[in-house]
């Protein structure tokens, strides 16, 4: 979804995404989640997106409300003057009443929270919503869509964890995406009827017919039951392309315009029946609840609808409260976030009493307060006065110490909306297990007691409950919430306690007859939307204001100020003052580095609209890098060691390329100079011969010659007279920083007795941007030559860290595996620990004769053709760290485990899990950039990712070399013809070597 979003050259992402609703109230809601969406990267900016009601508010079925929402598209892309040609559109029904899950009712099932993958979590970052995660899963399926594109239809009320990207979709036709269930689970759903028995060897079949809540006995009239006794269930999945989704584009422009009209036309809601039973003639009655999938048999033709069974597909059903409850209490889904973007406070009196297994999300939760076992907290503000047990739901709940205690008893759902022409609010209740839609009769329940026992109780009349005595006596229109002004919300707390039981007090019922009330159903009518999104975003942005304002407070600044800055924005009650404050508060001094100080002031800074100031802080924050990486590697000073110069004196320094297999980014300060680095890479010839090279002259001759292998000379009459920073397109920069770091420039170690000049000849045979680290490894060859010439300390460590100064001191920001990956041979572990002066362990790998050749056979070397400065990449890594990305913290962390885990793999000469060490590798870098590769690349990859067991760019990316782990020699070989044939002149296979 990320790399879509950021990236969707490589990874194709929606052009639309539409999403259904119960009104235009909700609608509007739903537009608003749409756009928040877009702003926090989760949708990509040029996709269109819409929330599409049921007309008049009325449900006519996923059928016609697929052919409205197509309809309201049309006109979307009419009134911008663009079509549906090419147009990968994505349809989220949502529109349904939430009957069991009644407090979900006016944000939305597909709004629910759901904060699971914690390891992808960060507590800056909004908590994820259900809707977000069906994002996710649709986004692999939108490169399935052909170019002409395609419509994925999905629910909004389930979550269906499977590889879309295996999904096999016809040339022309609609696709439902089914798995095999239960007799018992399926008669309950749609049933999908194959015309051929699904043997599980083939990717999909056409459909017969779609059953609807079949019985068990109809199930095996149809012969819809397979020999495990399984049946095919209709996921609500569908796709639809080629000429069907064309068809289908147009029966949603002609046939509903005469019923448009009509029901525009409409002056009461009660004519709507009327109007849509005398216009629906037989063959369109599937505009009366009719299923999507019967409106695709029969609109489209058995022939043209088939059926993709998904049989590892797993489904997170948010059907009931208590299954939410069950999926947020339980890992099985994948490791829940707990706390997520919470603020849990303490005092001296009392301890805050939060049980480890509930869930308590975007809220401010007081020191006394309790939240019992498995209970969700969501969008609430508790003070110490509140109680919640076990298995309940609290949500938009805001008690202050203002207010009475609050005593929520177990399996017990709370929440509070705001209404419309300043009405005021209202806060419901009703038990975890209450079923709306029973009637009292049917066993329906209130807080989990008979409706006889509730009135018993409350001491009230049927009548007082169902005022209408048509309406229908269940729990769905029950007129039990009193409506409160804003200045009487204690009242609010009171009723509900007493509906629930809590309170004990007869006299509340007196003052609740007299109140207004309404029921789950008129809710919808009378819920402000926007209001409830407002305060969301309110209570939001003052929970960030407060995060950033504790991590200056405690000094330590682990927070990321630019997602918090972002939420604060959305909100309205934190305003400039807020940030100015904030930024009052960045200490000058600090135990944090300058450089994280400086890129806080810049998110800040940007925070509050001030650009100018945030690019200045964010070039201090790159300039404190440099610095902090300096200080860290050389203790004494750059070049600080007088020269001792021996005349016509001459040194010749030739050294390989690296391979980097994993561990690449970890060597990049700041992380390397703050936090554990680890990589695994390899010295390596190319062709047989080191590729890079530098021959350094001492001469008694006044100034410095330098000449590359392309033809560019360069003559300097005085090095005293270098200065950083060096013009970007100099082809000498890196010789000339050399000479700076060695100490040649400064003025104080030049031996003046004596006239002295150098002559420095470079050459590299690989191109510039390849990943072979190049640059820094030819830096290395000058800073060697430069130090034997003058008798300073040319050891391997030495020059590695001098390499690492030069890097900073060009603004290139590298790390220290390229130079170590050249300098020391062969295969090594090289760990670098955040110690002053910098430290390196390296650590050999041993490779016997006969596994070195059985690697060299199958680790291909591959040009892709095209280059790209790493520089680039380092910058926007950099910042990320610098913002404490936790995402980027944790991919490079895994980068850490990944190489000690390489390492084991070649011990145990496991080319097969180095492969696929490599292939997590490259999935990690895409994440860190999404443009380290590009769609050459990408299709290369894809062309031999049946004969390889892991590949990767090396280095930064973007292009340059790969490394490919055949699955074996003969899969070497054939992967080598593949290339050659598919890619003829673009790409280039080198032979490579082992330097030991």
């Amino acid at each position: 979804m990320r790399l879509g979003v950021r990236c969707p050259a490589r990874q194709p992402t929606w052009d639309a995404i539409l999403i259904t609703a119960a009104g235009p109230d909700q609608a509007r809601l739903y537009q608003l989640h749409l756009q928040r969406a877009v702003d926090r990267g989760r949708i990509a900016k040029h996709t269109l997106v819409l929330a599409v009601p049921d007309p008049l508010g009325r449900r006519i079925g996923s059928g016609g409300a697929t052919l409205g929402a197509i309809r309201e598209l049309d006109a979307a892309l009419r009134s911008k003057g663009d079509g549906f040609s090419g147009k990968r559109v994505l349809l989220v029904h949502a529109g349904g009443d939430s009957k069991r899950v009644p407090w979900a009712n006016a944000i939305g099932k597909a709004f629910l929270p759901l904060p699971i993958l914690a390891q992808d979590a960060c507590a800056d970052e909004p908590v994820p919503l259900l809707f977000d995660h069906i994002l996710a899963v649709s986004s692999l399926a939108a490169a399935q869509l052909p170019d002409r594109g395609g419509l994925l239809i999905m629910t909004g009320d389930v979550l269906p964890c499977f590889d879309a990207s295996k999904m096999t979709t016809p040339r022309d036709g609609a696709l439902v995406v089914t798995v095999p269930t239960s007799l018992a689970v399926a008669a309950n759903h749609g049933v999908i009827l194959s015309q051929k028995t699904d043997d599980g060897t083939s990717a999909c079949f056409a459909v017969e017919d779609l059953l609807q809540k079949p019985s068990r006995d109809e199930m095996y009239a149809r012969g819809a039951v397979s020999s495990d006794s399984t049946a095919l269930l209709d996921t609500g999945i569908f796709v639809v392309v080629g000429d069907a989704w064309d068809d289908l584009i147009r029966m949603s422009l002609a046939e509903l315009d005469p019923l448009r009209m009509l029901l525009d036309n409409a002056q009461e809601m009660s004519l709507y029946e009327e109007i849509a039973g005398a216009w629906v003639p037989a063959r369109h009655s599937w505009l009366r609840n009719r299923p999507l999938g019967k409106l695709l048999v029969q609109e489209l033709g058995a022939q043209r609808l088939y059926h993709y069974c998904a049989y590892d597909l797993q489904f997170l059903h948010f059907g009931t409260s208590s299954e939410i409850l069950q999926h947020l209490a339980s890992d099985d889904s994948g490791p829940i976030h707990r706390r997520q973007f919470t603020l849990v406070s303490t005092n001296e009196d009392s301890a805050t009493r939060l049980a480890s297994s509930s869930v308590i999300l975007a809220s401010r939760v007081d020191g006394g307060a309790a939240v019992g076992d498995s209970s969700l907290v969501f969008n609430s503000s508790l003070s110490s006065k509140v109680k919640v047990g076990s298995s309940c739901v609290v949500s938009g709940v805001h008690h202050t110490e203002d207010f009475l205690e609050l005593s929520l008893p177990d399996g017990h759902c709370l929440w509070d909306v705001p209404l419309k022409d300043s009405l005021g609010r209202v806060m419901l209740c009703c038990g975890l297990g209450d079923n709306p839609k029973l009637s009292a009769t049917q066993g329906g329940t209130f807080c989990g007691r008979t409706w006889d026992q509730v009135l018993g109780r409350l001491q009230i009349e049927k009548n007082d409950v169902w005022t209408d005595a048509s309406t229908q006596q269940d729990l769905w229109h029950a007129k039990l919430f009193s409506v409160q002004s804003a200045g009487e919300r204690t009242e609010n707390f009171t009723f509900a306690m007493w509906l629930m039981g809590s309170c004990r007090d007869t006299s509340i019922s007196k003052a609740w007859l007299a109140a207004k009330r309404l029921s789950f159903a008129e809710l919808q009518e009378f819920t402000d939307f926007e209001a409830m999104h407002l305060g969301m975003s309110d209570l939001h942005a003052e929970l960030a204001a407060e995060f950033a304002t504790g991590s200056l407070e405690d000094g330590l600044m682990d927070r990321n100020f630019s997602l918090l800055a972002r939420e604060m924005q959305f909100g309205t009650t934190v305003g400039a003052e807020t940030f100015q404050r904030l930024l009052s508060r960045v200490p000058a001094e600090a135990s944090v580095p300058a450089s994280r100080r400086s890129q806080v002031r810049s998110d800040l800074s940007r925070g509050i609209g001030d650009k100018n100031a945030a690019r200045v802080h964010e070039a201090q924050a790159f300039e404190a890098v440099a610095a902090e990486t300096s200080a860290a590697v050389c203790q004494d000073g750059v070049g600080s060691k007088l020269l001792r110069l021996q005349p016509s004196r001459s040194s010749i320094v030739n050294l390989p390329v690296r391979l980097d297999i994993v561990g690449g980014w970890s060597d990049t300060p700041p992380w390397s100079i703050e936090r554990k680095g680890c990589v695994l890479n390899m010295a390596v010839y190319l062709n047989g011969a080191a590729p890079v090279g530098a021959e350094v002259l001492l001469k008694k001759i006044p100034g410095v010659c330098l000449r590359d292998d392309t033809g560019n000379n360069c003559w300097i009459e005085e090095p005293t007279s270098l200065r950083a920073p060096f013009d970007e397109n100099d082809p000498f920069r890196l010789v000339k920083a050399a000479l700076v770091v060695t100490g040649w420039t400064s003025p104080e170690n030049i031996v003046t007795s004596s006239p002295w000049g150098l002559e420095i000849n470079t050459r590299a045979s690989v191109p510039r941007g390849s990943g072979l680290g190049t640059s820094s490894i030819l830096a290395a060859a000058v800073i060697r030559g430069l130090l034997e010439v003058s008798g300073g300390n040319s050891s391997k460590d030495s020059v590695a860290a001098l390499v690492l100064v030069l890097e900073q001191l060009m603004g290139t920001g590298g790390g220290w595996q390229d130079q170590v990956g050249g300098i020391y041979p062969g295969l090594k572990l090289t760990t670098s620990l955040p110690s002053k002066p910098l430290t390196f362990s390296i650590e050999t790998v041993p490779l016997p004769p006969d596994f070195r050749e059985e690697l060299e056979h199958r680790m291909l070397l591959v040009f892709t053709g095209q280059v790209r400065l790493a520089h680039k990449v380092l910058q926007k890594v950099v910042k990320r760290y610098l913002q404490r990305d936790s995402l980027l913290l944790s991919s490079i962390q895994r980068l850490v485990k990944l190489a000690k885990l390489g390492r084991d793999g070649f011990l145990q000469q496991d080319l097969d899990s180095v492969g696929k060490i490599m292939q997590e590798a490259w999935q990690i870098h895409q994440e860190l950039d999404p443009f380290c590769s590009n769609v050459l690349v990408d299709s290369i990859f894809k062309k031999i990712s049946h004969l390889s067991c892991g590949y990767k760019l090396v280095g930064a990316g973007g292009g340059g070399f790969a490394i490919v782990m055949a699955k074996d020699r003969d899969s070497a070989g054939l992967i080598r013809e593949v290339l050659s044939s598919s890619f003829k002149d673009s790409i280039e296979l080198y032979r490579w070597s082992l330097m030991v």
